[in-house]
C-alpha cells in the first residue's frame, strides 16, 4: 500500500534530483503543517490509517484504510440516543427507516448495507432481492443469526457478505471466498482452490472489502480523498490493484438495476480537518439529510453511517455497525476517541429503476436479470426502465396494474448500445402507463409451409395396387396452426388416415395420401389443404401417378445345388412344366416365372460322375406372388430334394431366401443308380 510518498526516503537516496521534481508540492503542503506529526506510515496525517500520499494530475491524494474490529474497541462506552420527532424548522430531521445492523465482515460493507437497506424500504426495492421478510430488507440484521468462522463470532447478512446456504443461497459467496480471520492479509481462500464466485448481492463484493487481491486485509476498506478537503469524485485511478469503497458503492447501485447522479459520489474530508480550509460541513451534511440521503461517517478507523443532526451542539445521529440502538456524536468531534475526519457521499438518481431482460439469462451480469419482458413486467415498479437485448421474444406481454414503465428494446449483448431491434407479438395495456423504444409488436401468426416436390409424382402403379406418400406440412410461424380438413381431387387419389387438428409454431406433422390406379394412363389430382393461415388459408399440392396394366400373376421358381462329389462340381437340371432350370453346384440358375394355381409336373436330373445318376418326378400346385427353392439334402447316404417357399415373394427376394429365410414345405426322396459315397453338402451354411 505505498505508493510515491510511502517510498520517500529511498527514492530520495537513489536520486534527489528525480524524488524532489516529484514530490516538491507535497513538501510544499507540509511545511505548511509542520505541526502534524508524522503517522506509522511517514505520512503527515493526524489519521493512522493513512497510508499513502501521492500526486494525480497535479493534486494529492491520500489513500486511507478503514479496519475497524468486529467489536467495539475494550473500554468503548456510548450512550444509546434518544433521538428527537423530527423538525426541520427547530433545527432537528432525522431519515425514517434506516436499518441498524451489527458489524459483518467489516464496518465499510456493514455501512453501506444499512444505507441500501433503507433505500430498499423506500423506492428502491431491488436494493435485497432476496427470501428474507417478503424481499423487503429488515431494520436489523438479526434474523441472518451469527457464525463461528476460525473461532471467531461473527454476525451475518446477505446484504453486507454472501456466504453459502445464507438466506437460501446455493453457491459460494463473498465469505467463502475472502474471509479467513479478522486482519488476515491473505492470500484469500479461493486462490488456488475454486474458482471466484461472480459479483453479486452484496456490498462488500464490489467495494473491496477483505479482498486480498485487492490489498485489503479481512475486515478493511480502502478510500481515497484528495488532501486539501476537495471533494474526489467516483475515484477509479487505483484500479485494478485497488479500489476506492465509495466507487464500489456506485458498482453495487447499478448492478441492481439503479443508477447514481453525474458527480454523485464521493468521498471528502471534513472542513478543517488537519488545518483543511476546504471540506464538507455540517451544513453539507444536513443538506444530504433534508434530501432524504444518508450519508457514510468516517472515523479514524472506523465507518458509520449517519441518519439525523440536531442543530443544537451540532449533533449528528448515527448508527455505529457494533449494536441495533441509536448513537450521537458531534460532527467534527471523535467518537470515543477516534476523530472524525470524513465522509463518503452517495446520491441516486430517481427510482425509475432499470431490469434487464435476455433470453440467455446472463444480461451480462446485470440485475435484475429476466428472461422474459412479462417477467420483468410483473417486477417492475412504476417508473422502471426495461432494457431488452435485440431479437424475437414471441412474448404476449400484459400490463393491468398501474404501473408507468419505459420499454428499451435492441440492447446489444454487454447492454450499452441499442444497436437492433427487439420484436414481440403483441402488448395489452390495460391499465398503467408504457413508453417504447426499439420494440416492435408483431402479433403472432401461423404460416403453413411445403417444401417437398409439387406435383408429387408416384410414378407407375399397377391397376388395383396402391402407394402411399406422406406429406410433410411445416408451420413455420409463431403461433399455432390450425387446421380444418384435407381433401383431394383427381381420380385415383385419397386421403389415407387422420389429419392432424393443428400443429405447433415451429413444428410439422404428416398428411398421407394414397395413389390406387383404377385404370391405365396417366392422372392427376390436388391436395387441398385448409388452415388458418391468412395468406394461405388453402395450401394446394399436385399430385400426379400413372396407372399400368396389372402384371400376370405367377409363382418364381429357383434352382440351387449345392452338392459335389469327391469336391468336383455336377451339373444339374430341375425341368418344370418343360421350362429348364440348369445349375452347377454352388451356382443357382436364373430365377423364372411360372404359372400358378394349377399343378405343374417337374422332373430332375444330375449326372454328379462318380458318385451316380439322381433323378425324381412329380407334380405341385405353385402359389401366386411366392418364391419357390429348390435344393438337394442329404440323409443318411441319400439324397433328397427339398421344397421350400416364402410368401409373398418373387426373383428379387433370391438373396435373402438363400440365408433361410424360406420356410420348409416338403422334401422328395431322389432315385440313384450308384452308390453315392463321397457326395458331400458344398456350403454347410446353406440350411438343410
Amino acid at each position: 500500500m505505498t505508493k510515491t510518498i510511502s517510498r520517500l526516503f529511498g527514492c530520495f537516496i537513489v536520486c534527489f534530483l528525480t524524488c524532489f521534481i516529484l514530490i516538491h508540492p507535497a513538501i510544499s503542503d507540509e511545511s505548511a503543517n509542520e505541526e502534524i506529526p508524522l503517522n506509522q506510515y511517514g505520512i503527515r496525517s493526524s489519521n493512522p490509517y493513512v497510508v499513502d500520499r501521492f500526486i494525480e494530475d497535479g493534486k494529492l491524494i491520500d489513500e486511507i484504510i478503514v479496519p475497524s474490529m468486529p467489536h467495539p474497541p475494550e473500554g468503548f462506552a456510548r450512550e444509546v440516543s434518544m433521538v428527537p420527532e423530527p423538525d426541520i424548522y427547530a433545527g432537528i430531521n432525522t431519515i425514517s427507516n434506516v436499518p441498524a445492523m451489527t458489524w459483518c465482515f467489516g464496518c465499510s460493507a456493514t455501512t453501506a448495507a444499512m444505507m441500501f437497506g433503507h433505500y430498499d424500504n423506500t423506492d428502491y426495492s431491488n436494493m435485497y432481492a432476496g427470501p428474507t421478510n417478503g424481499g423487503v430488507f429488515p431494520m436489523t440484521n438479526e434474523v441472518w443469526g451469527t457464525v463461528v468462522i476460525n473461532g471467531e463470532t461473527m454476525a451475518l447478512c446477505p446484504l453486507s457478505a454472501t456466504r453459502l446456504d445464507l438466506d437460501e443461497r446455493t453457491t459460494k459467496g463473498h465469505v467463502d471466498d475472502y474471509w479467513i480471520e479478522y486482519g488476515n492479509a491473505g492470500p484469500d481462500p479461493f486462490i488456488g482452490n475454486w474458482t471466484e464466485h461472480t459479483y453479486g448481492e452484496c456490498t462488500g463484493d464490489y467495494m473491496g472489502t477483505n479482498q486480498s487481491l485487492l490489498d485489503n486485509t479481512d475486515g478493511s476498506t480502502t478510500f481515497y480523498n484528495y488532501s486539501n478537503g476537495d471533494p474526489l469524485y467516483d475515484y477509479t485511478g487505483a484500479e485494478p490493484d485497488e479500489r476506492d469503497g465509495c466507487h464500489g458503492m456506485r458498482d453495487f447501485v447499478e448492478s441492481r438495476g439503479y443508477t447514481v447522479q453525474t458527480l454523485g459520489n464521493f468521498n471528502q474530508y471534513i472542513y478543517g480537518y488537519d488545518g483543511n480550509t476546504k471540506g464538507f460541513t455540517f451544513d453539507d451534511f444536513k443538506t444530504e439529510i433534508d434530501a432524504g440521503r444518508p450519508v457514510s461517517i468516517l472515523v479514524e478507523g472506523h465507518m458509520m453511517l449517519g441518519y439525523g443532526y440536531n442543530d443544537t451542539g451540532s449533533i449528528i445521529y448515527i448508527h455505529d455497525t457494533w449494536d441495533y440502538d441509536d448513537h450521537e456524536m458531534t460532527w467534527g468531534g471523535s467518537y470515543s476517541g477516534m476523530a472524525h475526519y470524513a465522509v463518503s457521499v452517495l446520491r441516486l438518481n430517481d427510482a425509475s429503476s432499470s431490469m434487464y431482460v435476455s433470453q440467455d439469462g446472463t444480461c451480462n451480469g446485470k440485475s435484475p436479470c429476466y428472461t422474459t419482458i412479462q417477467a420483468a413486467v410483473n417486477a417492475a415498479s412504476t417508473g422502471t426502465t426495461i432494457k431488452i437485448a435485440g431479437g424475437g421474444y414471441g412474448e404476449d406481454v400484459s400490463l393491468s396494474t398501474s404501473k408507468n414503465l419505459t420499454f428499451k428494446g435492441g440492447y446489444d449483448s454487454t447492454f450499452t448500445t441499442q444497436s437492433s431491434e427487439t420484436t414481440s407479438h403483441t402488448m395489452t395495456i390495460s391499465n398503467g402507463c408504457a413508453v417504447v423504444d426499439k420494440l416492435t409488436l408483431e402479433p403472432a401468426y401461423p404460416n403453413i409451409s411445403y417444401s417437398g416436390s409439387d406435383p408429387y409424382d408416384y410414378g407407375t402403379v399397377h391397376v388395383g395396387s396402391s402407394s402411399n406418400h406422406a406429406f410433410t406440412i411445416q408451420n413455420t410461424g409463431s403461433a399455432t396452426l390450425n387446421i380444418s380438413g384435407a381433401s383431394v381431387s383427381g381420380t385415383g387419389f385419397s386421403v389415407v388416415g387422420s389429419v392432424p387438428s393443428s400443429i405447433s409454431a415451429g413444428g410439422s406433422d404428416t398428411i398421407t395420401v394414397g395413389f390406387s390406379p383404377s385404370s391405365v394412363g396417366s392422372h392427376t389430382g390436388t391436395l387441398s389443404i385448409n388452415s388458418d393461415d391468412l395468406d394461405t388459408p388453402a395450401l394446394n399440392i399436385g399430385l400426379e401417378g400413372t396407372g399400368d396394366s396389372a402384371p400376370p400373376e405367377v409363382a418364381n421358381i429357383v434352382f440351387y445345388n449345392n452338392l459335389v462329389c469327391g469336391g468336383s462340381s455336377f451339373t444339374a437340371t430341375l425341368t418344370i412344366d418343360g421350362q429348364v432350370l440348369t445349375s452347377v453346384s454352388g451356382v443357382n440358375s436364373d430365377c423364372e416365372e411360372f404359372d400358378c394355381g394349377v399343378s405343374l409336373n417337374w422332373s430332375l436330373y444330375a449326372n454328379t460322375g462318380g458318385c451316380g445318376i439322381l433323378t425324381g418326378s412329380g407334380s405341385r400346385v405353385y402359389d401366386c406372388d411366392c418364391l419357390y427353392e429348390y435344393r438337394f439334402l442329404v440323409i443318411s447316404g441319400s439324397v433328397y430334394l427339398l421344397f421350400s417357399k416364402s410368401c409373398p415373394g418373387d426373383c428379387s427376394d433370391v438373396s435373402s431366401a438363400f440365408t433361410g429365410s424360406m420356410q420348409l414345405l416338403d422334401s422328395v426322396l431322389l432315385t440313384k443308380d450308384a452308390d453315392l459315397l463321397g457326395l458331400t453338402v458344398l456350403d454347410p451354411l446353406i440350411s438343410e
